[in-house]
């Protein structure tokens, strides 16, 4: 949580196999609880 706020992350499906890797790779593990 941040400032005890929770933060949502949606990812579009379309193309993932050439996305998702790098989209996941680019957010900050220090903000990440789950």
């Amino acid at each position: 949580m941040i400032y005890g706020k929770k933060v949502v992350v949606v990812l579009p499906a379309y193309n993932a196999e050439a996305t998702l890797r790098a989209t996941l790779a680019e957010i900050d593990r220090e903000l990440v609880d789950e």
